[in-house]
C-alpha cells in the first residue's frame, strides 16, 4: 500500500497531460534539423497539418490547434537537447551507412572491372603478339627498302658523268 503520508501534497493541476507527443516532437525535431531558418512555430504548424490535415479530425478530439501546438511547445522546451541530439546521431548513422554502401558498391565495380580486363587481356594477347611481330617485320621491310632506295640512288649518281668526277677517291683533294 502507498504511505501517503509522507508524500508531498502538490496542488492544483497536476503536472503534464499523459498524451505521448514523442512521435509529434521527433517530428519537429526532423524539420528543425533540416532547415535551420525555421522557426519553432512553423515546425509545429508543419507537424500538426501533417497529423490533423482538417479541423474535423481535431473536432472528434474535442481540443483546438492551439491546444496541441501550446502542449508540444510545452515539452519541446524540456526536450529539445535530447531530441536534437537524437536527430543528429541518427543522421550521423544514416550518412556512415550510405557511405559504407558506396565504398562497397564502388569496391565491387572495380572487381568486375578486373575482371573483365583479365578477359580482355586473355583474348587479347594473340592478337597483340601477332600485332608485334607484324610491326617488327614491317620495321625490317621498311629498312631494307630504304637501304634498296639509298643504293639505287647512289648508283644513279655514279653513273651521271657530270658528278663521277666527284665521287672518285681522291677527287676531294684540295687540287694545285
Amino acid at each position: 500500500m502507498l504511505d501517503t503520508a509522507n508524500m508531498p501534497h502538490h496542488r492544483g493541476r497536476p503536472k503534464g497531460s499523459g498524451i505521448d507527443d514523442e512521435a509529434h516532437l521527433r517530428a519537429i525535431a526532423e524539420h528543425l534539423d533540416s532547415a535551420p531558418g525555421i522557426s519553432l512555430a512553423a515546425a509545429i504548424d508543419a507537424v500538426l497539418c501533417t497529423a490533423y490535415p482538417d479541423d474535423a479530425s481535431l473536432r472528434s478530439l474535442n481540443v483546438r490547434r492551439e491546444s496541441i501546438a501550446h502542449r508540444l511547445r510545452g515539452k519541446w522546451r524540456s526536450m529539445r537537447a535530447h531530441l536534437l541530439e537524437d536527430v543528429q546521431a541518427r543522421k550521423r548513422a544514416e550518412r556512415a551507412e550510405r557511405a559504407a554502401r558506396a565504398a562497397a558498391n564502388f569496391l565491387a565495380g572495380i572487381a568486375t572491372f578486373q575482371r573483365y580486363l583479365g578477359l580482355v587481356a586473355k583474348r587479347a594477347r594473340p592478337w597483340i603478339e601477332m600485332t608485334v611481330r607484324d610491326l617488327d617485320a614491317a620495321l625490317r621491310t621498311l629498312e631494307a627498302q630504304k637501304i634498296l632506295t639509298f643504293a639505287e640512288r647512289v648508283q644513279a649518281l655514279q653513273k651521271d658523268p657530270k658528278l663521277a668526277v666527284w665521287l672518285k677517291p681522291n677527287a676531294l683533294a684540295v687540287r694545285r
